[in-house]
């Protein structure tokens, strides 16, 4: 909304720096000044969903790498540990898990 209001502040000080002309010399369509402020309320129209997706993939990306950073960091002692009690290493982890029957 500020941004709007900005940029409609700035498109009405240049109308009023503007040098004025007669009426009589200008053949403007019926309603184009309503279109004009119309299209100054609007203002940019939106991005198609894949320009989104280009504009902040980057950042996407990165807090994606922060993550599975963070994710990796946290977990490796209990992958050291599981390492360490050679669960990995054994024949059948079933038979490891309930013990020797």
């Amino acid at each position: 909304m500020n941004r709007s209001r900005s940029s409609l502040d700035r498109l009405i000080a240049r109308a009023r720096e503007a040098k004025s002309a007669s009426t009589d010399d200008i053949a403007v369509p019926m309603g184009f000044s309503a279109r004009v402020v119309a299209r100054a309320e609007i203002g940019r129209e939106e991005a198609p969903w894949w320009q989104v997706i280009e504009l902040r993939g980057w950042r996407v990306l990165s807090g994606a790498v922060c993550v599975a950073l963070l994710s990796v960091a946290l977990n490796l002692q209990p992958i050291a540990d599981a390492i360490e009690q050679d669960v990995l290493a054994a024949d059948d982890p079933v038979t490891f898990i309930l013990g020797d029957s």
